[in-house]
């Protein structure tokens, strides 16, 4: 239940901050990761932060929140990448979260749940992850989709993020352009 709590606590998180991309062309440019066995593009006019290239997004990077990729044009719209610290989590805990965010959602007034559901992600279509689209209503509502998945141990909670009048460009032109090219080894 511990464990369970800290993933939620982790979905809670990613959605408190703010966070797409006008052009859908991909780049030659690649992240990859030979520890979490993941490898994706960069599509053309996205900024990539981590640790070795901070950037603006230096105060953000920890070892929870490696990644950031963010919008060169509009930089609130971005999508953080949240990986967890253990390589324990399993498939089975994957589905009790999403069982949980079902039942209970997010539990603050700022939340408005849409969908979740699960998904097939990556190059192959062949990763199993949750999708989770909610609102955030603050000062400037975002509206949010993460990914959450599974992989080698490791849950991945990547929460792309963007204004709800830019969503469906963002979501089609930014988003799906990291899930459709993303590499599993």
């Amino acid at each position: 239940m511990l464990k369970m709590n800290i993933l939620i606590l982790l979905i809670f998180c990613c959605t408190l901050i703010t966070f797409s991309i006008p052009t859908n062309a991909i780049s030659d440019d690649y992240y990859s990761n030979e520890k979490w066995g993941i490898k994706f593009a960069i599509p053309e006019g996205v900024n990539l932060y981590t640790s070795e290239n901070p950037g603006p997004m230096a105060s953000r990077i920890t070892s929870e929140t490696p990644l950031w990729i963010v919008s060169s044009s509009l930089a609130s719209e971005r999508i953080n990448v949240k990986v967890s610290s253990e390589n324990d989590v399993t498939e089975k805990e994957l589905e009790e979260l999403k069982q949980q965010l079902e039942n209970n959602g997010m539990p603050f007034p700022q939340y408005q749940g849409i969908s979740v559901t699960f998904i097939k992600i990556g190059k192959q279509r062949d990763k199993k992850s949750i999708e989770h689209i909610h609102v955030l209503k603050q000062r400037e509502p975002k509206k949010l989709r993460q990914i959450m998945f599974v992989h080698r141990g490791y849950l991945f909670n990547i929460t792309c993020a963007t204004s709800p009048e830019r969503f469906e460009i963002a979501n089609s032109q930014f988003f799906d352009v990291i899930f459709s090219t993303m590499e599993f080894k």
